[in-house]
């Protein structure tokens, strides 16, 4: 499998960044349109939360949410974990959007622990647990601020732990069932019920998989999932509550002439029906992939001097066929690629400008520490979110503490849009020939829309080549 024809590039952020520095924080959300382009959108950044051991902006000082991964929803809505709500050492929920949030759930003082959220239409879910195990599946509407236990622990699977719990648009629950202390379920929660999607032997009388790695549920309720079969190897598959399931991809232990060698443990499912996994390819190098089962498209490979590591932290997809993950540019420093199979970008990282309540900061820490934490999360039009250390621009040694950030995904610019009506037509192609030849030396020349210095040949072909 030869790497893809993949520019693999840094990209500014987009032209309204310098406004979101100053006016974002605090303004009124605005439903996001579905996107209409194809390739890696332009993103603008968008602090939901920061806290420091001296401040907070939307989080009570001295809270901690450092090694946390955060969701977003479809309307970009955000929840993460907090480790310790304020200096209390007891975990948390945080829920807002568009740059507002607060605090929205404390544990108890005897179970003080909860799990990553998962975050849809209004509904947060997550685990609230002891070292004696799970006290209850937690879900959290947004509509009526309360909080409930949705599923309790034990019941007729006898479940101990609700590990990746995900909710669906319609309410349904997805989750990994921990039964005992070595039995695995994918169960998917309705009305009252629970249903095994695909179990281990113990759970599910006959399987041929002695263990299931971490799950990704769509909003048709299927799940994808790396799983280990007992007869050697492994594999990842989408499964249905019909029983039947798809085979995505096998490693050469299960599937001998395979590409791949290994799988990372985790993997996210779209819509769509496509599966984003990291895959290892023998000899150092590793790959992200989106497969559908019938076709596998290669979104990025490691390669030294561009893409010098993709890290072990799960990639994340969305519907549009954008896939998002962590890793090293050529530079060596930590950042979030987003690849669409044509390109590859890396849209934020280590030392990135980045807004914030403080004023112009930076991706980055005073230490050699890592600078995000978890995983990034992408919704099914491709907004990002994620967790990482700032400091302020240009000042390293200093720190700002943890931070929460959106990426918005943006529409792409069009150029040849030269009167700016959403449309390339008559009245661009007038404007284009207006401006022909050299631009004033002063000024702006829109129908320069390759920035050469003059209007000629090559811009009215760009034109030509986006009308419509």
């Amino acid at each position: 499998m030869s790497p893809p024809p993949c520019r693999i590039r840094t990209r500014r952020f987009h032209r309204a960044f310098a406004l979101w520095s100053h006016v974002a924080l605090g303004c009124a959300a605005l439903l996001p349109a579905p996107l209409a382009q194809a390739g890696v959108p332009e993103y603008v950044p968008q602090l939901q939360a920061r806290v420091s051991g001296f401040d907070g902006f939307n989080l009570p000082t001295g809270s901690s949410f450092s090694s946390g991964t955060p969701d977003i929803d479809d309307l970009g809505a955000v929840a993460f974990r907090l480790i310790g709500v304020g200096s209390t050492g007891i975990g948390g929920m945080w829920v807002g959007a568009n740059g507002t949030g607060s605090v929205v759930y404390q544990a108890a003082n005897d179970q003080p622990v909860v799990t990553d959220p998962g975050i849809a239409a209004g509904i947060v879910v997550f685990d609230q647990y002891t070292l004696a195990g799970s006290q209850g599946l937690r879900r959290y509407t947004v509509l009526t601020g309360q909080t409930s236990v949705a599923i309790q622990p034990g019941g007729a699977l006898g479940v101990t732990y609700f590990g990746s719990a995900q909710v669906l648009d319609d309410g349904r629950i997805g989750f990994r069932a921990t039964i005992g202390s070595s039995s695995y379920a994918h169960v998917l929660h309705a009305a009252g019920v629970s249903t095994v999607i695909v179990g281990t032997p113990v759970v599910q009388a006959g399987s041929p998989y002695s263990f299931l790695f971490t799950p990704s549920f769509n909003q048709a309720g299927h799940v994808a999932s790396k799983v280990q079969r007992a007869a050697g190897g492994n594999e990842i598959r989408i499964f249905r509550s019909d029983g039947t399931s798809t085979l995505i991809a096998a490693d050469s232990a299960a599937s001998p002439g395979s590409p791949f060698t290994g799988f990372d443990n985790s993997v996210a499912l779209t819509n769509a029906g496509g599966v984003a996994f990291i895959a290892s390819l023998g000899g150092g190098v590793r790959g992200v992939f989106l497969s559908t089962g019938t076709g596998t498209t290669e979104i990025a490979r490691t390669q030294a001097g561009q893409l010098n590591e993709i890290e072990f932290f799960a990639p994340t997809a969305s519907d549009t066929g954008l896939v998002a993950f962590r890793g090293r540019d050529g530079a060596g420093k930590r950042s979030i690629f987003v690849g669409d199979g044509t390109e590859l970008v890396r849209v934020v990282g280590d030392g990135s400008p980045m807004p914030s309540d403080l004023g112009d900061a930076q991706i980055g820490r005073p230490d050699t520490s890592p600078v995000f934490g978890g995983n990034p999360r992408m919704n099914s039009r491709g907004d990002i979110v994620f967790g990482c250390s700032i400091t302020p621009l240009g000042n390293t040694s200093g720190t700002w503490g943890s931070a929460v950030y959106v990426l918005r995904a943006q529409e792409a610019a069009r150029p040849a849009d030269i009167n700016g009506d959403g449309n390339v037509d008559g009245i661009d192609l007038t404007a284009l020939l207006a401006a022909w030849g050299s631009c004033p030396s002063t000024g702006s020349c829109p129908a320069d829309l390759d920035e050469s210095g003059a209007v000629d040949g090559l811009d009215l072909t760009a034109l030509l080549a986006d009308w419509g």
